[in-house]
């Protein structure tokens, strides 16, 4: 059995002085059910090239995907403006995994940093990314990781991966929200 560990961690920091402001750390369990059916369509296809699934992108509209296509549902366009993508939100609204998209979105952005490491023992990927809070003070309480895949017809969709519920953490005016998540698997 192949168990994947899911770490977030989640800082404010105060732009004028570049001190952080507060740090949120957990154990994410929230791979969401898009996630599974990515993942099983992409990887373990039991040798039925026709196989196909549907998962909903974050508009809520169900998307049909298969493999192996020739825009197979792992390839991401080159086109600009396709990003890989994190999001926050201010729902308090509890995990569930039939959910597509954060349940009160208040934005997302792409991701600023990407490492793959591979030390002999686990495989472990960071990902991180950041969002200048501009306006008023803001409230997060959720935290999202998004992935854009290709569907049937060749188009690029968003699909929300993971969402976890955090603690209140609070952005005020000009300070930044950092977001990231870190994807451990043992051989």
């Amino acid at each position: 059995m192949i168990k994947i560990k899911v770490d977030y961690r989640v800082k404010v920091i105060d732009n004028k002085t570049g001190k952080i402001v507060k740090v949120v750390k957990g154990k994410s369990k929230t791979f969401n059910l898009n996630f599974s059916r990515i993942v099983g369509i992409v990887m373990f296809p039991v040798g039925d090239v026709t196989r196909s699934i549907s998962v909903n992108d974050t508009g809520g509209v169900a998307r049909t995907f298969a493999a192996p296509y020739g825009l197979s549902p792992m390839a991401y366009s080159p086109a600009a403006g396709y990003k890989q993508r994190l999001g926050i939100g201010s729902s308090s609204v509890a995990f569930s995994r039939t959910h597509y998209e954060l349940q009160a979105k208040i934005g997302d952005f792409p991701y600023s940093t990407h490492t793959l490491t591979d030390d002999g023992t686990q495989v472990r990927v960071d990902i991180s990314g950041s969002y200048l809070n501009p306006g008023a003070s803001i409230t997060v309480r959720e935290i999202a990781l998004y992935g854009y895949f290709y569907d049937n017809g060749g188009f690029v969709r968003y699909l929300m991966l993971a969402r976890d519920v955090i603690t209140d953490t609070i952005v005020g005016t000009n300070q930044t929200i950092s977001v990231g998540y870190t994807i451990t698997v043992p051989f």
